[in-house]
């Protein structure tokens, strides 16, 4: 039985297009790419592996074994947005449909995947305040177009 091998740090240069600043980030649909929503603050899809499978038997010394399992979840997404007054008309027509969704980074890049609006839910309103309504996307990765398993991708800058 091997112990794992440490993998050297000297040679650990991250890749990629590291966030700089938050700002800014937005969301389109495509069945509806003009919805009413003015984003504040976006938390993007995540990735989870789910719980770990327990694979220890009567084999075991010391230490339980763990499992990753097969298949991984696109955790939800969500945002806070100023909204149209007229919001009960357009978030009826747009909550629970499995759509294209792209999130729009700062540098114009993007996360596309298939899902939808889960849920928008208006605050408490007072004079002298913003009403920002607190948004949910869900991920569904199924193409409405076939019903085909589809994943997230990334989307160049034009």
């Amino acid at each position: 039985m091997a112990d794992p091998t440490p993998t050297p740090m000297a040679d650990r240069i991250p890749g990629g297009n590291r966030f700089k600043n938050g700002y800014r980030l937005l969301i389109v649909f495509a069945n509806n790419p003009t919805l009413a929503l003015w984003e504040r603050g976006v938390t993007l899809p995540g990735v989870d592996a789910g719980d770990m499978i327990d694979i220890t038997t009567q084999h075991n010394n010391v230490l339980r074994q763990m499992a990753f399992r097969a298949l991984k979840t696109i955790t939800d997404a969500s945002f806070e947005a100023g909204f149209d007054q007229n919001y009960m008309t357009q978030m009826l027509a747009q909550c629970g449909v499995n759509t294209s969704v792209t999130v729009y980074m700062p540098t114009g890049d993007g996360v596309c995947f298939h899902g939808g609006l889960k849920s928008m839910a208006p605050p408490s309103v007072f004079d002298g305040d913003f009403p920002v309504a607190t948004c949910t996307l869900s991920i569904t990765n199924i193409d409405p177009a076939d019903g085909s398993e589809s994943a997230p991708v990334f989307v160049a800058h034009a």
